[in-house]
Order: structure tokens, then sequence, then C-alpha cells
């Protein structure tokens, strides 16, 4: 792709003062923020236009590209928390739709005894490595699905084994079906925080998340589980996968978390999530800005959607912003490509977890690292490829707007549609601002 066609979002700037952006607020009042800067001023639309100088530092004139220079560099010199995501198996009791791990999770295999201690080698050199001790590191457990009778046993041995060789902050992500079962032993084993996925009431919850094999609800057992973890002092982080055909059910979901009290419970936290990609490639998904707008018009019907946090590209800055702290400047668009590392059931090391079980996106056999001490060079390369990309060094993002609330996007998903790590995953960000803008930065919580 060539710099003089840019990607889908992109916003060309080059002086600081092209990073400053104006929302319309209520009763004749505008937002006016730099991107750069990361300055935000609110108040009369007639003012607005002498706001630039005092988001922009007195310097809208100045050339940008020292600023980013600096920036890069500070995150260079800057510590970065180090995490793993660990997959004992890809076998999973659900089949949705629209999972990323696709055909993978037919598959059975777990983690053997001998396996679950070269991944404890495996990490442990990687923190080394990365210059980090196991202690401050989190590890994440994850799968398919490992929360269920078939692999907990396993998950319980991975978890005493990582213990044992240091490691304190586990969390683990399920789909919920089985976690009341098991919600104590996780508790008694370490397990503080759960990631759980409910995608609407009933029965749109359980079309497009259903059980593998049965036609049996899993929407009940899953509130169970959450309650469970809730009584027990563990935080449930609940996500809900949004696209334009359960947005409009949203409101009814909401009331079932009301009726429970968990928007009000401090250990209950919720995001929406948009669909960007269906990875079975049968199901079309509505750009962002469009979502955006759809769940303005649910939260003008209920404003309890208003209680979770929507996971829209940008919209942390208005977050940041409308809390009154200054809001971070995105030089990575993850963890993947700031000190992440994926162990798979695969016996593969990765940066991510989306290309996780995928061959291209492997860095090096677990038995490899565990062996060695280290990743091997051609391994290394590939991860300094994806450690290195960032705004200011990849060629549309160094002079993009939008590219400080950006990161430079997915880096998965930039390959798998152009091919290289080096190319953009743009968001319809000025669609997105101008959607949802006014009602996050006026009334979420």
């Amino acid at each position: 792709m060539s710099i003089s066609s840019p990607p889908h979002g992109y916003s060309a700037a080059r002086l600081v003062r092209d990073y400053t952006h104006q929302i319309e607020l209520s009763g004749g009042e505008r937002l006016v923020f730099n991107l750069l800067t990361g300055l935000a001023w609110q108040g009369p639309a007639n003012e607005a236009v002498d706001a630039g100088t005092a988001v922009e530092r007195d310097e809208g004139g100045a050339e940008a590209s020292h600023a980013l220079e600096n920036l890069e560099a500070e995150f260079q010199d800057s510590p970065h928390p180090l995490s793993f995501q660990l997959i004992p198996t890809y076998g999973c009791n659900f089949s949705c739709a629209y999972c990323y791990e696709g055909s993978l999770t037919s598959k059975q295999k777990q983690w053997t005894p001998l396996e679950i201690a070269q991944v404890v080698s495996a990490c442990t050199h990687l923190a080394a490595e990365s210059g980090r001790e196991l202690e401050k590191a989190s590890f994440t457990v994850l799968g398919g699905e490992v929360i269920r009778s078939e692999t907990f046993k396993g998950v319980e041995t991975l978890v005493s084994a990582l213990y044992d060789a240091g490691a304190r902050r586990f969390e683990a992500i399920t789909n919920g079906f089985e976690l009341a079962e098991h919600a104590a032993a996780m508790k008694a084993m370490g397990i503080g925080r759960v990631q759980i996925t409910v995608d609407g009431p009933r029965a749109i919850h359980d079309k497009r998340r259903p059980v593998r094999l049965v036609r049996e609800s899993s929407f009940e057992r899953i509130l169970d589980g959450i309650e469970a973890c809730l009584g027990l002092g563990v935080l449930v982080n609940l996500r809900v996968n949004i696209d334009q055909r359960n947005i409009p059910h949203l409101p009814d979901l909401f009331e079932v978390f009301d009726s429970r009290g968990w928007l009000d419970d401090p250990l209950f936290r919720g995001y929406l999530a948009p669909l960007e990609r269906d990875y079975a490639g049968k199901m079309y998904f509505a750009p962002e800005d469009e979502m955006a707008r759809m769940l303005v018009a649910q939260a003008e019907k209920n404003p309890l959607l208003l209680r979770f946090r929507w996971d829209i590209h940008g919209l942390d800055f208005l977050y940041a912003i409308r809390s009154g702290h200054r809001p971070r400047l995105k030089m990575r668009y993850c963890g993947a490509t700031r000190s992440d590392y994926m162990l798979d059931a695969r016996n593969g090391v990765y940066a991510c977890w989306f290309g996780a079980g995928q061959d291209q996106f492997k860095l090096a056999d677990i038995s490899e690292v565990a062996t060695h001490g280290k990743l091997p060079e051609k391994g290394r390369r590939k991860l300094n490829e994806w450690r290195s990309r960032g705004p200011t060094v990849m060629p549309h993002c160094s002079s993009c707007k939008w590219s400080l609330i950006c990161g430079g996007g997915c880096a998965y998903k930039a390959a798998v549609k152009t091919g290289g790590l080096s190319s953009p995953n743009c968001a319809p960000f000025a669609g997105i601002f101008e959607a949802a803008g006014k009602t996050i930065y006026e009334h979420q919580r």
C-alpha cells in the first residue's frame, strides 16, 4: 500500500494543531482536545476558536515530528507489564459462530504434566530475557474452554506449578458454563479474576453462543457462575460481544444485570466489544461508527447501557478526559506489540493470541525455549517485528491525526488483510467521535 493511497480512517497531520479535534456538546458548548498533547478544553462554542492555543501548548504551528520522536523514546525507556496468556487446550464445549479459533476448538488435546513443566520453564526463560520476574507477571488461562470437568485438573496442575516457580497473579477467561461448579476451587488456587462473555438476553445469547452438539441453554448457568464468583470475592469482568444483530436487545440484558444488583457491585465490571471480523467467513459486521450510533440510540432508551465501558476505538481518550485524567497516548496498540507472550496446546510461543495456533505467527516451540533457555534467533527477529510496530514508525501512522489514540491498530488483523505487520488497521475515528463522543463525555459514569 502506497502513501498516496491512504487507508480507511486516515487523516493527515503534520503540525501540532493538526491533532486538534472538536465535539459538539449540549447547551451550545464544545469540547476541544488535542490528540498529541492530551490537553482538553470545554466551553461556549463561540470561544472554541481560541481554545486551540490552550490545548496545543502554544505550539500549534510547530512540526509534530519531534514530539513524536520524543514520545517513542519515552516508550522505549519505560518498563511495560509482562503478561502470559496460556492455552492448555483448544477444546471447547461451545460453538460460537464468530470464534477466532475456528476449527481448533474441536481438538480436545491438552497439556500433559511434562508439557506443563516445559511451559513453566519457557515462561521463566522468557521473563528473564525480558528482564522481569515471574512474581510481577500476570498469567491468564484460557482456551478453548478450560473451566470444565475434563480439563480442570490440568488447570490446577498448571497454576500450582507456576506458583511454585514464583508466579502470583492469575486470571481466567471462561465461557462460564461450568463456572459455578469450579468457582470455589479457582478462588482457592489463586485465580482472583475471571472474564466471562454474555451476548444478550437468554434467547439471543443462546443463539450466538450455543452449547456444542446439544440443545441446552447456557444463559442461566452462566449467571449462576457469575453469582458464585461475586459471592467468593472474585472480580468478574463481563464482556458482551456486540454487532448490529444484538445491539437492539442490550437493554433487556442490562435489566437482568440490574435486577441482580450487579451494576452496583464493585467486583462486577463490564464492557461492550464490537465484533470486527468473522473468522468463519459467514457473517457481516457493521463498521464501528455505525455500531456506536446504534448504541447511542439504545442508551437513550435505557441509560443502563452507559454503566458498561464501550470498548470502541478512540473512546478511551474521552473516558480519561471525562474522569479528569490526562489521556494515555497509545504508542502501541496492545500487549502483543508491548510485552505479551502466548503459549498454546500446539507447543507454540506467539506474541498475539489471535495468531495462536497459526504457524505463520509462531515464534518458537515451547519445548525449544524450555531446552535452550531463550527464543531462537528467527523467533527473536519475528518478535522484534511485533514489538517495534508503533505509530511513530509506520508510514501511514506517522502522519495520521488519530495515530496516538490508535497505536497502529491490531497487528494481526493488519497482517491478515495485507500480508504484513507494518500496515495499519484503521478505524473510522471521526465517525466514532461524531456518533458517540457527546454521549460518552456527558453521560458515562
